[in-house]
């Protein structure tokens, strides 16, 4: 695996998703934290047919994502469990990257800490890649957030 303990996650697997976290139940049976994060460089789309997003690298730096930073504080042992199971969400298997539905990669992520200060740390991040010709058939999120919710930290970040 890596040093990082931190996964990015900005669809279904958002640590806001639902009131008592993502959509799956993932980080459910584990305490964990996260704060509102922001991956530039990297685009956000749908395919309107299906109930979920995914992030593509972008020709522009300035172009960012919107998402939860989540970490396990008190129990980073259990953090190569709960990435097992995102990578199972995510079509990922590292043994065969080449045939997954997203591939998964270290990327650095901007949040801010508890008194809004910005900060900066790594995250395993899921996405796709397409041609631009393809893109333009996609639903594109300008603002970087698919659940486009306010926050009062998210404001403080964008």
């Amino acid at each position: 695996m890596s040093d990082t303990n931190a996964i990015f996650t900005y669809g279904t697997l958002r640590a806001d998703y639902r009131s008592n976290g993502d959509a799956w139940g993932v980080f459910s049976d584990v305490k964990y934290s996260y704060k509102y994060g922001k991956l530039y460089g990297y685009s956000l789309y749908q395919n309107e047919i299906l109930s979920y997003p995914f992030i593509t690298p972008s020709t522009n730096s300035d172009d960012f994502v919107i998402g939860t930073f989540i970490w396990f504080p008190d129990n980073p042992e259990r953090f190569n469990e709960k990435l097992r199971e995102c990578d199972r969400i995510e079509g990922f298997d590292s043994m065969y990257p080449t045939q997954c539905l997203y591939d998964r990669k270290i990327l650095d992520i901007e949040y801010l800490d508890d008194k809004y200060r910005k900060n900066i740390s790594s995250a395993y991040v899921y996405y796709q890649e397409y041609p631009k010709d393809v893109l333009k058939t996609y639903k594109y999120f300008p603002e970087g957030d698919w659940l486009q919710r306010p926050s009062s930290e998210l404001q403080y970040l964008v």
